[in-house]
């Protein structure tokens, strides 16, 4: 027996968090008694048990709104709960409700007969617990919730305040006055595309490139021998770095796809001419190198030309811990693996990315200890054109730092860098960003709709550790 049940209206969009709490709200209406047998927070898939009986939940975003799938072999189990709609009501100018209070809100004061306690809430709110620990625990919003505070960040112009709400930050109190601007971040870098040593190590059977014509002689000379196709076509990247889909518009570029096998590179260029390349991912993976476990992550997206919205996507399927993410898959700016990742902890990539910069450094020695420098740093990633570097070390209680670098110059940013800037530690949590200095309060940001950012605590990767993504922490990045 399959029960379907569809939600409307919920704000959080596809936040994995969201999805349990909801979902779990209505699974806990199945019966009295609901356990937890096993948990598969990547798939969106809990085993549980009911009154007894084995049910399997599954609990996914659909394109409007929340839904929720119990199935189970045994009989005697039936729910036909009413269609109804979810909705967030303000209690103040400055917060919404969190999803959590609205999930059991719903349990509390839906027309039901035989109204649901206090009890029954603390339930499920057990039951939450035991599941959200092995689901994504950094919150993905769907590409309409970015793309609204796009167009909410273009009307700010240049009213900081305006730009940050749009993101679902407030200040509490007035804002910092003027002070030293926060530099920004700077990598040095060698002039070839970071491909290249990938290329050398053996990672890539093809390497597929995105050049300005003016620098297609440079790119070309760089793979020496290899074999070319070459295309062009039309690219144009709108902000969030999300690429629209229409190669007839925007600036001329040129498509170049290397290879030392003729055959692999002319295969990998007719299939990126597809109308639709995206029925080939799987084979161009391949052909390009990609961990297998990262190609099906990215099929599985709805939205994969939103470059926001993939790194999003990517936190949210990275499961928590006490080690950092490994810096060498810090691709927030400087992209050592020119895949998304399926998580910032995964094995196959941190192989990929490990291979690359020691091929960089046979080539420039030095070369690994700087890009460790520079990436081994947490990152307050809010979109592609607004992140603060920290360098520090992340904890669970916050990160530690003492130094801040931006990437992006908007207004907003630089007014949160400053913030940063005057503090050594931020705890980030769902409802504030909480920024001291030696334990004394200095600015509080607290988080609303659409609640957008997330802390990316790249760090010290113990190389020795062996590549599994499971280096220890170390306070000196």
């Amino acid at each position: 027996m399959d029960i379907e049940v569809g939600g409307r209206g919920v704000v959080d969009g596809d936040d994995p968090a969201a999805l349990w709490w909801h979902g779990l709200a209505a699974a806990a209406a199945l019966g009295r008694d609901v356990a937890v047998r096993a948990v598969d927070g990547a798939a969106g898939r809990a085993e549980l048990t009911v009154d007894g009986r084995d049910v399997t939940v599954r609990i996914t975003a659909a394109a409007d709104g929340l839904s929720l799938a119990a199935t189970t072999a045994q009989p005697g189990t039936s729910w036909s709960p009413a269609a109804s709609a979810s909705t967030a009501r303000a209690r103040s100018t400055d917060r919404w409700p969190s999803y959590r209070e609205r999930a059991l809100g719903a349990l509390l004061w839906r027309d039901a007969p035989g109204r649901l306690t206090l009890a029954d809430a603390a339930r499920v709110a057990a039951l939450v617990a035991a599941v959200v620990p092995s689901a994504a625990a950094h919150a993905p919003r769907r590409a309409r919730a970015l793309a609204v505070a796009a167009t909410s960040i273009a009307r700010a112009g240049d009213d900081a305040t305006a730009e940050l709400a749009a993101l679902g930050l407030r200040r509490q109190g007035a804002a910092r006055g003027a002070g030293p601007d926060v530099a920004a971040v700077e990598i040095a870098l060698p002039d070839a595309p970071l491909e290249l040593w990938s290329f050398r190590a053996g990672a890539k059977p093809v390497v597929f490139l995105t050049v300005d014509a003016e620098r297609e002689a440079a790119v070309r000379a760089a793979f020496g021998g290899a074999h070319v196709e070459r295309r062009e076509r039309r690219v144009e990247i709108a902000t969030q770095d999300r690429w629209i889909d229409d190669r007839g518009r925007g600036r001329p570029v040129v498509e170049l796809y290397v290879a030392r096998d003729p055959v692999l590179a002319r295969r990998a260029a007719a299939l990126q001419a597809d109308a639709d390349p995206s029925h080939h991912l799987r084979e161009l993976g391949d052909l390009l190198g990609y961990p297998t476990c990262c190609v099906d992550a990215f099929a599985r997206q709805a939205d994969r030309a939103h470059n926001t919205l993939n790194r999003y996507l990517a936190a949210s399927r990275t499961a928590p811990g006490d080690a950092p993410w490994p810096w060498p898959l810090n691709e927030l700016h400087v992209r050592l693996i020119p895949f998304y990742p399926c998580s910032y902890r995964c094995p196959a990539a941190l192989r990929f990315a490990v291979a690359t910069v020691a091929a960089l450094d046979d080539a420039h020695p030095g070369a690994a200890a700087a890009l460790r420098a520079a990436l081994a740093r947490p990152v307050v990633y809010l979109d592609h054109d607004r992140q603060l570097w920290l360098t520090g070390v992340a904890t669970a209680e916050g990160v530690r730092y003492h130094r801040v670098a931006r990437v992006g110059a908007s207004p907003g940013l630089r007014a949160l860098a400053a913030d940063l800037a005057a503090g050594d530690t931020l705890a980030a949590t769902d409802a504030v960003l909480d920024v001291r200095r030696a334990g004394q309060a200095v600015a509080t940001w607290r988080r609303a709709e659409p609640g957008l950012g997330f802390v990316a605590p790249f760090g010290g990767y113990d190389d020795a550790a062996g590549s599994d993504g499971t280096g220890t922490n170390s306070s000196q990045p």
